[in-house]
């Protein structure tokens, strides 16, 4: 089973549409446990709007307690997870600096700072069949590109 999202960026923290993100990843965990057994191939995957860790972000003091870094975010994705999903891009990449999204405003990518919003979260069985995880930097690099790079996961069965 594989669930594409968007997960809303919440636009500041205290906002009603950070609140409404923060209601929204616990809908989400409730509808995991509702309908998903955790010994099945799960992949959650695309764009969550929140970084994982510091690792994930270019400035962490900078961005400590910001929008898409704020520890209600953090926890929230946490709980989600903790539903017995594995961030798998680090199963193969511990190290820091591995980014999706750059400003546009502040250009971002030519400068390297970025942050990593967009995940592949997945369950045991699909971890084990999942044979890599890159980001496409190329495609970011482009002509008129998003300000997101594709992350690509391959999976082996």
């Amino acid at each position: 089973m594989v669930l594409n999202l968007y997960v809303v960026n919440g636009k500041e923290v205290g906002c009603d549409k950070y609140a409404h993100k923060l209601a929204w990843m616990a809908q989400l965990r409730e509808f995991l446990d509702a309908g998903y057994p955790t010994d099945e191939k799960v992949v959650l995957c695309g764009d969550f709007n929140i970084t994982l860790d510091d690792r994930d972000i270019h400035d962490p003091e900078a961005w400590r307690g910001k929008i898409l870094c704020s520890d209600p975010e953090r926890e929230a994705l946490a709980h989600v997870m903790d539903w017995g999903l594995t961030d798998a891009l680090r199963k193969f990449h511990e190290e820091a600096g591995i980014y999706t999204w750059w400003d546009f405003r502040t250009r971002g990518f030519q400068r390297g700072d970025g942050l990593r919003i967009d995940h592949f979260l997945v369950s045991p069985a699909a971890l084990e069949v999942c044979s890599g995880v890159r980001v496409d930097l190329e495609a970011r690099a482009g002509e008129r590109p998003s300000d997101h790079a594709p992350v690509i996961a391959t999976f082996d069965s």
